[in-house]
């Protein structure tokens, strides 16, 4: 109130001084916080980067431990003996095998000295001279790298290889590897020795050696068939036997296709084979599929056994006669006893008084020994058939039978009981007339010469049918054969009687072997014997 009025009263203050210093309060607050802000930015970013840092530095550090790792795995693992060497001769590094291969003791490697590992090894060297002289060579030029063998007194061979280290484009010391190839060098030398031996072997065996290709060409031949052929080798390799005409039979050549097709080899087949002036000869043919090059080939061996077959032919024609005089033997002996029968009912009829019963006795016992006689002479010209005869079924119960009569009662003068054990309703054997009965004669012959001074005197004769083979077999209770004997029995003529030629069995198994069939022979060496004859049953049935 002013005068009994109302008035207002203003008063004015002036704050420009402090709004101002408000204001620039206020900036520096402001600038203030950017500036924390941006050093914080600042801080932050540092801190994720030393995190980066620090993570890398771990990646860093964790992938030098593999790859440390992985060397040292690696160092391990290798067959190689290996030593790092640095330029101050200390040894730096080395792997297991290194100490084992060198048989360095374990102070000398954690000593570090290069020196003292090379005084350990010089007493193992054949040349520890000329091993020093090469280390120091090596070392002495640094950028060098070298290779040589070392050979060891106990008969060991290494291959050692040594490289310089670098490290930024300078050698700081040296790498040393050394290889055992002691069974690598062995292996060598054997397969040299093994290729010299081969090579003497082929160009010096009198046999056909030949050298194939899967097409059948000639690739290598030697001197034993340059010599049976004819033919000079630049004459042969490069062509075929086909084209050369060599098979005789074609069928030979479809059977060692076939063998080489399914077993890889053949074995002692008998083929002929023309030579080149148009000569048949008889080869045994063995053949293997062998690797030459990387290539399959095929290795032939033909063995000329012509003048073999000749001589074989020669002793089963002598056999044969043999057989047939041992038979005309048999057969002289029996007519002579029907003939003396006859012979002593003649004189009691002529010049004794007799009954005419006992007259008519004596006219058949005469008869009977004619009718005998003129049996025996049926199966002479039966046995004497020539050998040009056409291969004939035969019933070998009846062979059996026959030749058992035939020597039954000659035998029997000796004490020798011969019986038949006989399985009927056996398939009837296509061969040649009389092969049959030489193979029986020559068994009993044996059998019979085997028991003579036995005290049971006994021959058994058998006959058996199984799986798909017709068996014979002569059994008797003599004294036995002898390993040792055995051994050789079958492979060759032999004999053990005085003054005897052993054709027997040996002829009777080429006659057996020929119709595809063989022979065996069972003997304790003490106690009786039992040759068992096999024969494939290709027939038509009894």
């Amino acid at each position: 109130r002013y005068g009994g009025g109302m008035a207002i009263l203003g008063i004015v203050t002036d704050i420009t001084a402090r709004k101002m210093a408000e204001r620039a309060l206020q900036r520096a607050h402001n600038e203030l916080e950017s500036k924390v802000e941006e050093r914080t930015s600042e801080l932050i970013n540092a801190n994720e980067q030393l995190q980066r840092e620090i993570i890398q530095h771990e990646m860093a550090k964790e992938e030098v431990e593999r790859s440390l790792s992985l060397l040292s795995a690696t160092l391990e693992s290798t067959a190689d003996g290996i030593v790092v060497v640095d330029s101050a001769g200390k040894t730096v590094s080395h792997n297991k095998r290194f100490a084992s291969m060198w048989r360095i003791p374990e102070h000398v490697l954690r000593s570090r000295d290069d020196d003292k590992a090379l005084v350990f090894v010089l007493d193992q060297l054949k040349d520890p001279d000329g091993f020093l002289k090469r280390v120091k060579e090596l070392y002495a030029g640094k950028e060098v790298e070298g290779f040589d063998v070392l050979e060891f007194k106990d008969g060991r061979v290494f291959e050692r290889y040594s490289i310089p280290q670098w490290l930024d484009g300078h050698a700081v010391g040296r790498v040393w590897s050394f290889r055992d190839v002691t069974e690598r060098r062995l292996s060598e030398e054997a397969l040299r020795e093994s290729e010299h031996r081969y090579r003497t072997v082929f160009h010096t065996s009198p046999d056909s050696i030949t050298i194939n290709d899967m097409d059948g060409t000639y690739t290598a031949v030697n001197d034993g068939f340059t010599a049976l052929s004819g033919y000079a080798t630049e004459e042969v390799i490069g062509r075929t036997a086909t084209d050369l005409g060599i098979w005789h039979d074609q069928a030979d050549r479809v059977a060692l296709h076939e063998a080489l097709g399914k077993d890889g080899r053949l074995e002692g087949m008998e083929a002929r084979f023309r030579l080149k002036d148009g000569t048949v000869k008889e080869g045994l043919l063995s053949a293997n599929i062998i690797t030459l090059g990387g290539e399959p080939h095929v290795l032939a061996v033909i063995k000329d056994i012509t003048d073999l077959k000749l001589a074989e032919a020669a002793l089963l024609e002598a056999e044969k006669q043999a057989a047939k005089g041992m038979v005309a033997a048999e057969i002289a002996h029996e007519i002579n006893n029907s003939l003396a029968n006859i012979e002593t009912a003649l004189f009691i009829s002529e010049q004794i008084r007799t009954g005419q019963k006992y007259r008519s006795e004596l006219v058949r016992e005469m008869r009977d020994e004619v009718q005998r006689m003129s049996g025996i002479v049926k199966e002479v010209l039966e046995m004497h058939r020539p050998d040009s005869s056409s291969l004939v079924p035969m019933d070998i119960n009846s062979e059996v039978v026959k030749t058992i009569k035939l020597l039954g009662r000659r035998l029997g003068s000796k004490d020798i009981s011969i019986v038949s054990n006989l399985t009927h309703g056996l398939p009837r054997f296509v061969s040649y007339p009389g092969h049959i009965r030489q193979i029986l004669l020559n068994l009993i012959k044996n059998s019979e010469d085997a028991i003579e001074s036995s005290p049971n005197k006994s021959i058994e004769v058998s006959t058996h049918l199984m799986d798909g083979s017709i068996s014979i077999a002569v059994s008797d209770t003599g004294s036995g054969i002898s390993d040792k004997v055995l051994g050789v029995l079958m492979s060759q003529p032999f004999t053990t009687k005085k003054g005897g030629a052993g054709l027997g069995l040996y002829i009777s198994r080429k006659i057996v072997q020929s119709y595809g069939g063989d022979i065996d022979i069972i003997s304790d060496g003490k106690e009786g014997t039992r040759v068992t004859v096999t024969l494939p049953a290709e027939v038509e049935n009894a």
